[in-house]
């Protein structure tokens, strides 16, 4: 198998993630990083075996001629650096929020479109192997049948270096401010199980005075065939990430985090099912859900598999795992949800 060349841009917390993963595939070569620290590149680069590093972006393209990018700066430098991937004929994939605004996204996707290259931003709990046997079963012939309803919970969010009152985290000076940081996360997973919603409410608000964005919202999204209910919340304890499926035959919750799933069809008790139909069945899943049911969780066991899509889709195996359709309407719906005349409380 010839090995896809990958760059990869931006070198904080988040690049561990891809480098690890990306450094232990056998279908891909990391032929080059960049980052605007050159002690942090060089770093970085002695860790990884990686032999091309530089500060600048374009430099690195040109170097390196990479057949896919990982773009995982800041948003607000997310639309020189996609369209100069793209137009260079790289397809990439990068990381939420693709954008800070419509006009920047809807510049990204017509380059993608004009290049004939994948734009995937990283929806990665979507892909969460739990999640994705959990909507297996809605269907006519499914265990949860048609779904009505579902309910997302992302709590204990915006700690670290979002309170940080020294120095103030990107986050906050982006529009919506650091929720949309977050955000993506359950639009995705709503988007991704149900389609583009019709209708949107929302109401935010900063329980925290002291904190510099509002710290929490609540997402009501109507479908065509269904109601998704989102909630992002920095002071809900315990922290959490859970999705619950409602569906005419049974309901299906999901640990996101954990990597576990509770499927309740009403035939026999939850615990007899999730074991039978849910955890038997996730075990033939891979290595990645192996660790999550020994008790070693593994909160990023979607990425592991949005990446093999990704790859695979980069190599012309299969779709796109995220289809501009989807992205726009993740896209949409996020701004929708924190534009400025959305509801409010103090």
């Amino acid at each position: 198998m010839t090995r896809t060349r990958v760059a990869v841009v931006g070198l904080g917390a988040i690049a561990v993630e891809h480098l690890d993963r990306l450094t232990t595939r056998d279908d891909v070569e990391v032929v080059g990083i960049c980052d605007l620290s050159p002690t942090l590149g060089r770093a970085m680069a002695e860790r990884y075996g990686v032999g091309v590093v530089t500060v600048e972006a374009r430099e690195l393209l040109d170097r390196v001629a990479p057949d896919a990018v990982h773009i995982l700066t800041p948003p607000g430098s997310h639309r020189e650096l996609v369209v100069s991937a793209l137009t260079r004929g790289a397809h990439v994939l990068v990381e939420k929020p693709i954008a800070t605004d419509a006009a920047a996204y809807a510049h990204m996707r017509s380059t993608a479109v004009e290049s004939g290259r994948l734009l995937v931003e990283n929806h990665n709990y979507l892909f969460t192997p739990a999640l994705q046997v959990a909507a297996a079963e809605v269907g006519p012939a499914g265990r949860l049948g048609e779904l009505v309803g579902l309910e997302v919970s992302f709590t204990g969010v915006m700690g670290g270096g979002y309170a940080d009152p020294e120095v103030e985290h990107f986050a906050h000076r982006l529009p919506g401010g650091a929720l949309r940081n977050f955000l993506t996360h359950p639009v995705s997973i709503a988007v991704g199980l149900l389609g583009p919603p019709e209708q949107v409410h929302a109401v935010r608000r900063r329980l925290d005075p002291a904190f510099p964005s509002d710290d929490e919202v609540r997402v009501l999204l109507g479908m065509p065939a269904a109601w998704a209910s989102l909630g992002v919340s920095r002071h809900q304890r315990p922290p959490r990430f859970t999705v619950a499926l409602e569906g005419t035959r049974g309901r299906a919750e999901v640990d996101v985090f954990g990597n576990t799933l509770v499927l309740d069809d009403g035939e026999d008790s939850a615990v007899a099912a999730a074991t039978r139909d849910g955890l038997v069945r996730l075990r033939r899943a891979g290595t990645l859900l192996g660790r999550a049911l020994s008790g070693r969780k593994d909160p990023f066991a979607g990425f592991g598999v949005l990446l093999d899509r990704f790859y695979g889709a980069a190599r012309g195996e299969q779709p796109s795992p995220v289809p501009l359709e989807q992205l726009d309407a993740v896209v949409a719906t996020v701004d929708a949800v924190l534009d400025r005349e959305v509801s409010t409380c103090a």
